[in-house]
This record gives C-alpha cells, structure tokens and sequence, in this order.
C-alpha cells in the first residue's frame, strides 16, 4: 500500500476545499471538472483527500442518535503500487 484517501460528498467544494488548505495546510493536487460533478484531490505530506461535488447537489444525510448506530465507511481508497 503506499497512501490511504478519504473522500467526502458535499454541495459546496469550494467552502470545504478552504477549510482544508487554510485551516489544515492541505493543498490541492488536481481539480477535475466532470459531467457528473467536481473533484478536488488534496494532499498534505502522505495524507490524501478527495472532495466531490455532484453537479445536481448532495442531499444531507439524517443524523444518526446515537453516532455508532450505523456500521461501514463512507468511503476510502487504498492506492497499490
């Protein structure tokens, strides 16, 4: 394995994007823009973030009480050689 990405869904990339380069001193690798939305990869030494927004929008999801009462990740990428 030589990187783990998480990745996030939201309906305002550029916000979330700042607040990961300002705030955590990522910065942006690449940025794609795609039928289907926008991708932003982020990079901060060997850690990895990919933030996509659909182009129709992301819904938000119901808050879960309590926080550990739905199993699995959201998403993540393990990267091979």
């Amino acid at each position: 394995m030589t990187s783990l990405e998480v990745g996030f869904v939201t309906d305002d990339a550029p916000a979330l994007v700042r607040f990961y380069t300002d705030g955590l001193a990522f910065t942006v690798h690449v940025a794609f823009e795609f039928p289907q939305g926008s991708v932003h990869r982020l990079r901060r030494d060997d850690a990895c973030c990919k933030i996509f927004q659909p182009m129709s929008g992301a819904e938000p999801r119901e808050r879960a009480e309590p926080w550990h009462r739905f199993r699995g990740i959201g998403y993540a990428a393990l990267h091979v050689a």
